[in-house]
């Protein structure tokens, strides 16, 4: 294990439970037929043109990607800027890894400027070498596409099998994979429905999770390939 690159929603933050909290009142206000659970069940991990693709395929949506990502945004600036927290144990797994000169990264489907404040404000940019976020890739190319892991990959100057992925989303999952990585999987407390089972390993949150964890799951999958 050379490198480690983290989703950023439900894997770093807890943003997953605010934004469910406002998809469903989203959808309960605009989209005919919105059921609860259907943004954790269709959207999570996609980007905002993915998640509008998925809501046009399963709702009939009457509203245009502009008018949707516009209500996305105001969304975003209570999560990003007052809501999420470090979900328990990052801070210290991503300490251990940065002392232990292992890089750092994040692939997240969510906008760079909702990173950016969010990291700045809860005082974690300066572990990340780098980061690839959803508005920078191609439109079609999101997760589960790996793309967006591969892309990072290169940021990193890295070999995709030497790096570890860390994902709380099936979409995620199959993106770290089909880019060659070994891929994590994390239950969080809020994504009790999502299909994990594609993970190379499954954490149940990071609490005792250190660099040596990491090291011996990527090992035992490296060694089973």
């Amino acid at each position: 294990m050379k490198a480690v690159i983290f989703d950023f929603d439900g894997v770093i933050v807890d943003s997953e439970k605010y934004w469910d909290e406002a998809m469903n009142a989203f959808g309960q206000a605009h989209i005919n037929g919105w059921q609860q659970g259907d943004n954790s069940r269709l959207f999570s991990g996609m980007t905002l043109e993915g998640c509008f693709a998925k809501l046009c395929e399963h709702f009939g949506v009457h509203m245009t990607l502009d008018e949707f990502k516009n209500h996305m945004c105001h969304i975003s600036e209570n999560i990003y800027h007052s809501q999420a927290s470090l979900l328990p144990n990052v801070h210290a797994l991503i300490t251990d890894l940065h002392e232990k000169n292992i890089p750092l990264a994040i692939a997240s489907s969510s906008k760079r400027v909702w990173i950016d404040i969010a990291t700045q404000r809860l005082n974690i940019h300066h572990f990340f070498y780098t980061s690839t976020t959803g508005d920078e890739i191609p439109h079609g190319e999101g997760k589960p596409k790996p793309t967006i892991y591969l892309r990072t990959a290169e940021r990193l100057n890295m070999d995709p099998r030497d790096c570890i992925a860390i994902e709380d989303a099936r979409h995620g999952i199959y993106a770290a994979k089909n880019a060659g990585m070994t891929c994590v999987g994390l239950r969080n407390g809020f994504n009790v429905t999502q299909d994990l089972s594609f993970a190379d390993h499954i954490l149940e949150g990071f609490l005792d999770v250190t660099t040596e964890t990491l090291r011996a799951i990527h090992r035992t999958c490296c060694a089973a390939i």
